[in-house]
């Protein structure tokens, strides 16, 4: 694993949500005591068992979904389901194994228990990587799927200063493709940050190994515009521009905001990012732009 993969994984392992589910998933196990554990250990003792079974496979997790993003396209189910579970399988059983061996004490052969373990670990990743390739699925479903106009002009889920910054409906950018198992529903902003991507949804956000660049160019079908060199925002997610100082800057619908650097206030301008500023505010070429 590199450094940047490295940096990502241990960045998603801290993460709330990561450690509710992997808490959550513990306890249940210790209380079900499945594989004979009900009976050999007290519910302390299982408790710490699972929650080390289930914390030891987390990385792992991660790491082989990243890694199988980078040897694959995200659109095949090859690399959403079973590479990832393929490498899971060949990474994470001799990890396991030394677990059940040593510390949950499991009896018979070697042999024996490192294929079963093999087996189990092949199974579950399979269950657990087709899960959320079904979520990523059904979730580019849901852009695709007609939406009743908001009453009285008001987008949904979107104050009233807001209204008309709903981004294009039944519009999936490439990007999304990319975002299997993510509740994406409109792509607002993509923020570079080190060596990888921000996208970050109305829902939702991620990281991705990409360069800004390629990640603009797969935004392709949503208007928009790269506003600064680490920042690119849709143009329906722009709620107003003002001026900071001499910065200017756009409020956006979750709100964010996003600062426009003066190579790109042309861009920004052309793309009607600007309006609501007032003459004075703007240069020449930005005022033409913005008219």
């Amino acid at each position: 694993m590199d450094l940047r993969l490295a940096r990502i994984v241990a960045r998603r392992m801290i993460a709330p949500v990561t450690l509710r589910v992997g808490l959550a998933a513990s306890v249940v196990l210790a209380l079900a005591g499945p594989f004979g554990t009900y009976g050999d250990m007290s519910l302390p003792v299982r408790l710490g068992y699972w929650g080390l079974i289930v914390f030891a496979s987390i990385p792992f997790g991660y790491a082989t979904r990243l890694a199988s993003a980078r040897i694959l396209p995200r659109t095949s189910t090859a690399s959403v389901v079973l590479l990832p579970s393929l490498l899971m399988t060949v990474i994470y059983t001799p990890v396991l194994f030394v677990i059940v061996r040593h510390v949950g004490a499991a009896d018979g052969g070697a042999l024996a228990l490192a294929l079963w373990l093999a087996w189990l670990v092949l199974v579950v990743s399979v269950c657990i990587n087709g899960v959320r390739w079904a979520m990523g699925r059904t979730a580019m479903a849901d852009r695709h799927r007609p939406r009743m106009a908001p009453p009285s002009g008001v987008a949904a889920g979107v104050e009233p200063a807001a209204a008309g910054a709903t981004l294009a409906a039944g519009t999936a950018p490439r990007i999304v493709s990319r975002l299997a198992g993510l509740p994406c529903t409109d792509v607002l902003r993509l923020s570079a940050r080190d060596h990888y991507v921000d996208v970050v949804t109305r829902h939702a956000r991620t990281s991705l190994l990409l360069r800004l660049s390629d990640a603009i160019a797969e935004m392709e079908g949503i208007p928009g515009a790269q506003v600064h060199r680490s920042h690119w925002v849709a143009t329906a997610a722009v709620t107003g521009a003002r001026r900071s100082g001499t910065r200017l800057v756009l409020d956006l619908v979750d709100g964010a905001s996003v600062p426009v650097s003066r190579g790109y206030r042309d861009r920004a301008a052309a793309a009607g990012l600007l309006k609501g500023l007032r003459p004075g505010e703007l240069g020449p070429g930005e005022l033409a732009a913005a008219e």
